[in-house]
């Protein structure tokens, strides 16, 4: 790339990326191209990213929130489940939402389309997990609404009590859009399957289940996870039925941090 190519490439590091792409027997191998302006002169930077995360070919598109944005969302979800033990409030109802929506600081950020989670453990232990896999409202309403829904909604537990709020941790996750998998059967799928990176979504018009990329840590294994996955699908351990959809995705992920 000579002089006048690299002045025309004028890109603020931290606003702007270019990555090119190149398909290789169906692996995304991205070569990303950091410009960083230094007073007049300009220093191109060619950087190999064909890492681990990158070669599972999921889109790079998704929200990074900066570490006060996290607190935010962690705080509203506390605030949400604090207001539903107290009041009774579904998050329609919450006045904190507005007063966040309209918060110049988080505008770009909250009012972007995204799917998430929110997972509740007590002491360790899940207390409850509900979210979405499809962006179709804002981050901060999906992560509001999960936020009840996982405190107040979740069958598998019942509400949570203003007692239990001191000993409940939140965690969020964002998730980035799903890539579909091409898969012929469950061995294709276990040796598409990148452990510790790869959230992945099963769909079936009798069968649904997601984990997300952190059930790894429990079920590190891709026979174990997959088994477990469609155990929660409510799927006999030899059933693969005609017909069946996968999904991978990846998730950024933050906690709040008790003392």
């Amino acid at each position: 790339m000579n002089g006048n190519r690299v002045q025309n490439v004028q890109i603020i590091l931290g606003q702007f990326q270019i990555i090119l792409g190149q398909f290789h027997k169906g692996v995304v191998q991205r070569l990303l191209w950091v410009t960083i302006k230094t007073g007049k002169r300009l220093t191109t930077v060619l950087t190999n990213t064909a890492d681990k995360r990158r070669k599972t070919g999921i889109s790079t598109v998704q929200i990074e929130p900066t570490e006060s944005q996290k607190r935010e969302l962690l705080r509203l979800a506390r605030k949400t489940i604090s207001e539903g033990c107290t009041l009774g409030l579904p998050p329609e109802s919450l006045p904190e939402r507005k007063e966040s929506e309209e918060s110049e600081d988080r505008t770009d950020c909250f009012l972007q389309k995204a799917a998430s989670f929110v997972t509740l453990q007590k002491r360790g232990q899940l207390r409850g997990c509900i979210g979405t896999t499809q962006a179709y409202r804002t981050l901060l309403d999906d992560v509001i609404h999960n936020a009840f829904a996982s405190a107040f909604r979740d069958s598998r537990f019942p509400p949570v009590t203003e007692n239990e709020l001191t000993d409940i941790k939140i965690e969020i996750s964002i998730l980035t859009p799903q890539e579909r998998m091409e898969v012929t059967d469950e061995k294709d799928l276990l040796q598409q399957l990148h452990p510790g990176i790869d959230g992945l979504l099963i769909r079936h018009p009798q069968y649904t289940a997601t984990f997300l990329p952190q059930v790894w840590k429990q079920l590190p294994n891709p026979r174990q996870f997959l088994a477990h996955l469609k155990s929660k699908a409510g799927m006999a351990p030899g059933l693969w039925p005609e017909g069946m959809e996968c999904f991978r995705y990846r998730c950024v992920k933050f906690e709040e941090r008790r003392s």
